[in-house]
């Protein structure tokens, strides 16, 4: 059985044709935290214009489409990549590309990192797909530490900084306490001494450090490894705390103690032109001031030295000045 169907209106065959308009921008530069849009031009007329954005299932939920335009209220980092349109006139189906690059100059803007969104921080690396070599800061939450990387120039997200210092400012709250994390040599084959914080027996240990990929409980010295996490522990030793609290003040000429691996003073101190010995509660023993560089013999017994006929501690001759 034959059907035979008979059309009696008018044919418009223009109509039946649908491209892409040579007005057609591929690329758009939208600036950060400002309103944006883009648009897709098409020559013929359809009757309808899906967007999407490439290498995710459905537009964020923020942005708004409107036939041939998609509206963004407020540009975000984030927002950078490609972003399709297909459009359809009940014939056929056409698809154009418009890819969005978010402008910002991190030197000639007062951007606060620490208020940015802390999700920010936990977004995984992203390398982009363009072809630009400029080297970056991102927040690894496995290592809780920033760490450089190679950008490819697009395709960015919010876990992206052009210095050590913004990343810090602004993940900082997620490196949590660094004495909690294990030892880690890292993959790589150099031979760094370092120390870390070893938890299950509360004190600083010396380690090898690989050279790469390690974590944020590292230390150049057994000193600011225990000025950092014994610290927080409650063993901070009164020769660390002297010390550390000389090195924050920022002020020249203070006394700054020599302490043992362990923490304690070292018998053996000296402090501007002058070497003397300290027992081990960090009270000069009198009679040892010699002039710097000379020898002096800490094992034995001091000899007498008065100030003030009043033997001091550091601490005690600091405060009087």
């Amino acid at each position: 059985m034959h059907i035979t169907v008979k059309f009696t209106g008018s044919c418009d065959l223009q109509n039946r044709y649908l491209f892409i308009s040579p007005l057609h921008k591929n690329t758009a530069i939208l600036e950060l935290n400002q309103p944006g849009k883009i648009q897709c031009l098409f020559l013929g007329d359809p009757i309808s214009i899906t967007w999407t954005k490439l290498e995710m299932d459905s537009l964020p939920p923020r942005m708004i489409p409107i036939k041939d335009t998609l509206v963004i209220p407020q540009v975000r980092v984030a927002d950078e990549g490609t972003y399709r349109c297909e459009a359809y006139n009940g014939l056929s189906i056409v698809e154009a590309f418009v890819k969005i690059t978010v402008d910002y100059d991190t030197e000639n803007m007062n951007l606060d990192y620490s208020k940015r969104p802390k999700a920010s921080c936990l977004l995984p690396l992203r390398y982009g797909y363009c072809t630009q070599h400029d080297v970056r800061w991102y927040f690894d939450a496995a290592t809780r530490t920033c760490q450089p990387f190679v950008y490819s120039g697009c395709g960015r997200n919010e876990n992206n900084f052009k210095t050590e210092k913004q990343c810090k400012s602004a993940c900082g709250h997620w490196a949590g306490d660094i004495c909690q994390l294990p030892k880690k040599r890292g993959p790589c084959k150099a031979y760094i001494p370092r120390w870390h914080y070893d938890k299950d027996k509360a004190q600083c240990t010396r380690f090898i450090y690989g050279g790469c990929r390690g974590n944020a409980n590292r230390f150049s010295s057994k000193l600011s490894c225990e000025a950092k996490c014994r610290a927080q522990k409650g063993y901070l030793s009164p020769c660390i705390k002297l010390y550390m609290n000389a090195v924050n003040s920022h002020r020249k000429g203070l006394f700054r103690p020599r302490c043992t691996s362990r923490g304690e003073f070292q018998k053996t101190q000296c402090h501007a032109s002058v070497c003397f010995c300290m027992d081990e509660n960090g009270v000069e023993m009198q009679g040892t001031r010699v002039p710097n560089g000379q020898y002096i013999n800490c094992t034995s017994k001091g000899f007498a030295i008065q100030f003030g006929g009043i033997s001091t501690t550091p601490i005690e001759r600091l405060s009087r000045k």
